[in-house]
């Protein structure tokens, strides 16, 4: 198991809720799968929007919607789609670790690319 690349990416949980207010639907259908919006509340939502942020950030230039942060037994979990699976195959890229934490105001994410 080779790491290939990190990613960290911080965000301020009230941008994300004021964003939210003046775009609603456009911003959440652009960024976000259906299933992503099980979690509650801005600070979830904030946590997985830095999580795709990171994860873009990893791997380059993939859609906000090739990426889909699920939650897998209270984990968070990447899955690729598209244009982002075929960047992170070219970069020797087999999976993405995960982390996202929240704080008051802020939610961090941090990626980490591994390969063989």
């Amino acid at each position: 198991m080779t790491i290939k690349g990190v990613s960290i990416f911080i965000v301020e949980i009230p941008r994300i809720e004021d964003t939210l207010k003046r775009f609603d639907k456009r911003f959440i259908e652009k960024i976000f799968w259906p299933e992503e919006l099980n979690s509650s509340g801005s600070k979830h939502l904030a946590g997985r929007f830095a999580g795709k942020a990171a994860v873009k950030k990893l791997i380059g230039n993939a859609n906000w919607r090739d990426i889909e942060i699920i939650s897998f037994r209270d984990k968070p979990k990447v899955k690729l789609w598209g244009k982002a699976r075929v960047i992170a195959s070219k970069k020797e890229i087999n999976s993405i670790k995960l982390s996202i934490s929240h704080e008051r105001k802020q939610a961090l994410a941090v990626a980490v690319g591994v390969g063989k």
